[in-house]
């Protein structure tokens, strides 16, 4: 079947100093959120993914890929993943969400997934502010746009709510609950692959339950 619905995931990640403490976990859970990405474009034949990665710290934002074709994706290493200084989290948001919009403004038949993981708030911004990034999250979900918030010591609830982000899941920065939190979202993910094209995806974080019934589904395909 002709490919004919693109993809695009956009992955924003937290390289603020704090993230040294969990620098391994987060190397591994993001690599497998890469190969969920690379593996849905196999299974749904009808969709073309693409990935944004961005990574942030007052060091710079770092646009690592651009809208490029899954198949180009590289894991994430020690070497290349390099945790230091504070966390300009609204400045990441504004200038990537941005450039993502205007670069594909008129595509028709597509899907945006924005997954933003940090262990920290805001702290460091000097273009955006809170309420610039609530308004640009208002806008981009009444396009369509899914964005979920990861994020641990703070409270996530409150403060995705407050910029607008409806999907969030908070963790604790440790290896067990880091590990939860990444097994959560693949699972997540190849459910919302498997929805693209719906106007109403749901919830995008599975609950407990789901999540189980979806493992279980990937296994059993594994011994097929």
């Amino acid at each position: 079947m002709k490919k004919n619905y693109r993809i695009y995931n956009v992955i924003i990640l937290d390289e603020s100093g704090s993230m040294g403490a969990i620098k391994e976990y987060t190397i591994n859970g993001f690599n497998e959120v890469l190969e969920a990405i690379q593996q849905a474009e196999t299974e749904h034949s009808d969709q073309q993914h693409f990935v944004t990665f961005i990574s942030f710290n007052t060091y710079g934002i770092k646009t690592h890929l651009f809208n490029e074709p899954a198949k180009k994706l590289k894991p994430l290493s020690r070497e290349n993943f390099l945790p230091s200084a504070c966390t300009p989290l609204f400045d990441a948001m504004g200038n990537g969400l941005t450039r993502q919009r205007d670069a594909i403004a008129g595509e028709k038949d597509t899907e945006v997934l924005v997954s933003i993981l940090t262990d920290g708030q805001e702290n460091a911004s000097v273009e955006y502010n809170h309420l610039a990034i609530k308004k640009l999250v208002d806008e981009l979900k009444a396009m369509g746009w899914t964005i979920t918030y990861m994020g641990a010591n703070h409270n996530v609830e409150s403060f995705s709510i407050s910029i607008g982000i409806d999907h969030h899941t908070q963790y604790m920065a440790n290896e067990a609950d880091m590990n939860r939190n990444f097994k959560k979202e693949r699972a997540s993910r190849t459910a919302f692959y498997s929805k693209a094209g719906m106007p109403d995806k749901g919830d995008y974080f599975l609950d407990d339950n789901e999540e189980e019934k979806k493992e279980g589904k990937d296994t059993d395909r594994n011994f097929l």
